[in-house]
């Protein structure tokens, strides 16, 4: 039967058949009060911080983000104390603790519960010892509403439903299910089904309270303090994913836009004392440099340096490098053998023989102009006071000077302390299996045309060839384009990531003369 004052547990009487505890059981050592191991970050205000800083690029004014970004959130239950609550006698069978409004609460620390003028309980064991449960009831409006009840109602495998389970006690300390109530009323009864409950005089001591704090009114809040996302009341069990691909990459974009550096923050928040699991995962990306427009190359068989605006390119390369590339052959390229390179040492520390009024003359290999028609000849010298050049197609037969082949191409070239090939255009000759050579002659001023280790002076000559037969144009080592006809137009062709690498700029060459011209560079370092 039902005594007096746990008249609220007249509801039990609808549970008889019901039995076996569930829920958490958690032991603790005398004195202990948090129960939970909080686990997750601090969502406090104002927040915990997800920043993503990025390392910047040189010239890179935009990024990408990856589709996957996002923030994952999960809820975490804190557990704060509430200090020592109020302990008031209800009636001789029951004792009431005031929690305050607003709160859940997950243990009670019970000093001095005892049966009447009995020695104290401190366990579960103790209370079945002694032929007893405690049962718990919320109190609102004067009315008792059954909570838990420990130990447990019911025969063991028998199935209780939620409000009678969940509570356990274990030094000194009952662990509830969290429930969101003002005041609890604690009995002590006697029985075994919920039909027959007799309650006990009960008396309490104290009372120590640990509240339950959910994760609740949570928001995501972007770097400008827009909010992303939000949930106003508790958040729930299953884990909430909020995506960032589209606020991570307009952050990005705004603070590269202004001149600073990709780095921005999200702000993940909470209420006071609140705890969250947050994880923010696949936060990648690139940040991009872009070239709407690169000025045209001229390509004649010196290596032409690609620099863009905006200064040097990043000291790392590029994850890929895309542009629209339009290329045109001249029609001329490198002799295959004659292309001798200018020596590493520039200057005046390079010998060979001095030009002037009398020719000089570099024999070529035999049959050297058997295949092809000779378009230009390129010198390697200088000229230190500036010259007026000729250079001459000779027959070697008869030995030098040799016999004029045709007239001679000239050229102006001013001072210069530094080396170069200076491309002179030959008219037109047909191919010759003459033994023969190419003549220098300054008819003003003096050319110092430099020599290899074995004396022979240096040259390049250039051939007529209607066909490019794929050779490549290099940047680099890569090989930015193989060029299989006069005319070439590439939209987003790949480039040689590789070599786009700075700060010094990235170095084209290619044994045709062409004139290239890339659009809508795009260079993306992957972050």
């Amino acid at each position: 039967m039902i005594v007096g004052g746990f008249g609220g547990f007249g509801g039990f009487g609808g549970f008889g058949g019901f039995g076996g505890l569930g829920g958490i059981v958690a032991t603790l050592d005398p004195g202990a009060v948090i129960l939970t191991l909080v686990e997750g970050v601090e969502v406090a205000p104002p927040g915990h911080a997800v920043r993503v800083a990025w390392a910047p690029a040189a010239g890179a004014t935009t990024a990408e983000v990856d589709e996957a970004a996002r923030l994952t959130i999960a809820p975490v239950t804190t557990t704060p104390s509430l200090g020592e609550l109020a302990v008031a006698q209800a009636e001789n069978t029951a004792v009431d603790v005031t929690v305050g409004a607003g709160r859940r609460v997950r243990s009670l620390r019970l000093s001095g519960l005892k049966a009447g003028s009995g020695g104290e309980l401190t366990s579960e064991a103790e209370l079945a010892a002694a032929g007893l449960r405690l049962a718990i009831s919320a109190v609102a409006g004067g009315t008792a509403s059954p909570l838990c009840v420990v130990p447990v109602l019911g025969p063991p495998g028998a199935v209780l439903p939620p409000p009678l389970t969940g509570a356990s006690y274990g030094g000194r300390v009952l662990t509830l299910p969290d429930p969101a109530a003002a005041k609890l009323r604690l009995a002590l009864v006697k029985g075994d089904a919920a039909h027959s409950l007799s309650a006990q005089p009960t008396r309490l001591g104290n009372a120590v309270g640990t509240a339950a704090l959910p994760s609740g009114g949570m928001t995501v809040t972007g770097p400008d303090g827009a909010q992303l996302w939000a949930v106003p009341g508790e958040l729930p069990a299953a884990q909430q994913t909020v995506s960032l691909a589209t606020p991570l990459a307009l952050a990005l974009r705004a603070a590269l836009g202004a001149g600073g550096a990709p780095d921005v923050t999200f702000r993940v928040s909470g209420q006071a004392g609140m705890r969250a699991r947050v994880v923010a995962a696949d936060l990648r990306g690139a940040v991009v440099r872009t070239a709407p427009a690169v000025a045209p190359l001229e390509l004649r068989g010196d290596p032409v340096a690609l620099t863009l605006e905006g200064g040097p390119l990043a000291a790392e390369a590029p994850a890929s490098a895309v542009a629209d590339l339009t290329l045109t052959y001249a029609g001329v390229r490198l002799h295959d053998t004659v292309r001798d390179p200018l020596p590493t040492e520039p200057g005046g520390g390079v010998g060979g023989p001095v030009v002037g009024e009398a020719p000089v003359v570099r024999a070529l290999p035999p049959a050297a102009l058997a295949g092809l028609p000779l378009a230009s000849a390129g010198p390697v010298g200088r000229a230190p006071d500036g010259c007026a050049l000729s250079v001459q197609l000779v027959d070697l037969t008869a030995g030098p000077p040799g016999t004029p082949l045709g007239d001679p191409g000239t050229v102006e070239l001013a001072p210069s302390a530094q080396l170069g090939a200076p491309w002179i255009d030959l008219p037109a000759a047909a191919p010759t299996g003459l033994p023969v050579g190419v003549a220098l002659r300054a008819t003003a001023g003096r050319f110092l045309w430099a020599a290899g280790a074995d004396g022979t002076p240096l040259l390049r000559l250039a051939v007529r060839d209607p066909d490019p037969g794929g050779r490549p144009v290099l940047a680099g080592t890569g090989v930015l384009t193989a060029v299989g006809a006069p005319e070439l137009q590439l939209r987003a062709h790949a480039l040689p990531a590789a070599a786009l690498r700075g700060p010094a700029a990235p170095l084209l060459r290619s044994d045709l003369f062409c004139t290239l011209q890339l659009a809508d560079l795009t260079l993306r370092y992957a972050r």
